[in-house]
């Protein structure tokens, strides 16, 4: 059973790799640990893209830049009233949480924009969502670590290690 596992994680590492990410593996007595690292560029992508799509909270035209420990994305929203374009930024962090990838909007500052609590959720739960289902490919691992460099942003995964 144990080599049916390590060839699983291998294969995940391959199609991890063919996606451009790079790969880390480690392994202890008890878990693999799966270190998916995407560039700048891929993951200022999905995060302009997940943005981008969102119902309530859509931001118009994303740039997201990855920063030490903290995502800082500009763009536009459109006024509900007026339907005019405002310019703005956001920043956010990202954490986990009993295994689960959670985000949450730090600073948010476009002009005239109040944006609700709910709205904020709204962010922070397509954020946290779409990324987890970028990063996630194994029922069995449990994400356990996430982070953001300036470059860079890092998955672990930990899987136990069956014996």
């Amino acid at each position: 059973m144990r080599t049916i596992q390590m060839i699983f994680v291998l294969i995940l590492g391959l199609i991890l790799s063919a996606c451009q990410a790079n790969v880390n593996l480690e392994l202890d007595d008890n878990f693999s640990y799966l270190t998916v690292t995407m560039t700048e560029e891929e993951a200022a992508s999905l995060i302009e893209t997940i943005l981008s799509s969102g119902q309530q909270s859509k931001i118009l035209n994303p740039q997201a830049d990855l920063r030490e420990g903290e995502i800082y994305v500009s763009g536009e929203v459109e006024q509900q009233r007026t339907g005019q374009r405002v310019p703005g930024s956001l920043t956010m962090r990202l954490w986990v949480e009993n295994g689960q990838l959670q985000a949450q909007v730090n600073t948010l500052d476009f002009s005239g924009w109040d944006a609700s609590q709910e709205q904020l959720n709204n962010i922070n739960q397509s954020l946290a969502e779409g990324l987890s289902r970028q990063a996630s490919r194994n029922s069995q691992s449990e994400l356990s670590q996430v982070v953001v460099r300036d470059g860079e942003l890092a998955f672990t995964f930990k899987t136990p290690r069956r014996r």
